[in-house]
């Protein structure tokens, strides 16, 4: 008896695990490829609900998905890279000739500057990230006021007197209060 292969599942529940962990596997590499949830849940002939109830209960699971999001994201980004980089032939349109027509009569390569900038805004952010400069007329400084500070400008001295004695007796209310 080879002891090297594992047994064959015999009971009902390892039969019904085996099931599970072959339809997690068949998602699993469905949503690594498309990196859509209600696609891979269609291919791998399951309820969409079913690959949340497995991440709320299989810890395993999420870590496996976790790798095919991973998978998905680096497939994306290599389609963006090969856009940006290599463009894509779009077809040309024309006449084919006096009485014939018109059809596609070549291509022409469109590359994607878009996608390069996205591609450079994320690999190296500190260097393309947007940039918001505040400055005032002539580029100069911004002027600050503060408007409290122009209300007491015009106030009369009553009036500051009697801010003055708020002030006073909220600090000595604090005082008693152990805060300050």
């Amino acid at each position: 008896m080879d002891t090297d292969q594992p047994s064959a599942p015999s009971t009902r529940e390892e039969l019904e695990q085996a099931a599970t962990v072959r339809k997690q596997v068949a998602f699993l590499t469905a949503f690594a490829a498309t990196g859509n949830i209600k696609a891979a849940a269609a291919i791998a002939d399951i309820g969409r609900r079913t690959h949340y109830d497995w991440l709320s209960r299989d810890e395993a699971y999420r870590a496996a998905f976790a790798d095919a999001v991973e998978e998905a994201n680096d497939s994306l980004e290599a389609e963006a890279r090969r856009r940006a980089l290599d463009g894509v032939d779009e077809p040309v349109f024309g006449s084919l000739g006096r009485g014939v027509g018109s059809g596609q009569i070549g291509t022409i390569r469109k590359f994607s500057d878009t996608l390069l900038i996205f591609l450079l805004k994320g690999a190296r952010p500190e260097k393309y990230k947007e940039r918001h400069e505040h400055s005032g007329p002539k580029g100069g400084p911004i002027a600050v006021q503060h408007s409290t500070l122009d209300v007491l400008k015009h106030a009369t001295d009553e009036e500051l007197a009697t801010i003055e004695a708020l002030h006073q007796r909220a600090i000595a209310a604090a005082t008693e209060q152990g805060h300050g």
